[in-house]
C-alpha cells in the first residue's frame, strides 16, 4: 500500500468553530505480478478483483464503523504493470468529510 500525502481542510461555522474536517488524497493497493502473465482478464481476476471486493470493502467498513463520516468521493482506477516491479492493483482517490 502506498499512501500519498493527505490534504486536510477545516470547515468552520460562522463563529469560527471547526464543525467538519475534509480529508482528501489517494492511495494505491498493489500486488506484485509477473510481466509475462496472461491477458488483462487473468490479471483482473487474480489481483484487481480481490482488492475491489475485499480490501477496499474492509477499509470503507472500518472507516464507517469508527467515525461519523461522509464519503464525498471514492473513485478507483485499475492499474497494471506499474513501477519497475510489475505491480497490478488499484489507485483510490478519496474525499471524506468527518463531523467534529
Amino acid at each position: 500500500m502506498f499512501l500519498d500525502p493527505v490534504n486536510i481542510k477545516d470547515i468552520d461555522n460562522d463563529s469560527g468553530v471547526t464543525e467538519k474536517k475534509v480529508h482528501s488524497g489517494s492511495f494505491m493497493i498493489l500486488y506484485s505480478s509477473d510481466i509475462d502473465e496472461e491477458d488483462y482478464d487473468a490479471r483482473y481476476q487474480q489481483y484487481i478483483k480481490p482488492i475491489i471486493t475485499g480490501d477496499l470493502v474492509t477499509i470503507k467498513d472500518e472507516i464507517r464503523c469508527n467515525y461519523d463520516v461522509t464519503f464525498d468521493i471514492w473513485q478507483t482506477t485499475e492499474v497494471i504493470n506499474v513501477f519497475d516491479y510489475n505491480f497490478d492493483g488499484v489507485i483510490v482517490t478519496y474525499q471524506l468529510t468527518f463531523d467534529e
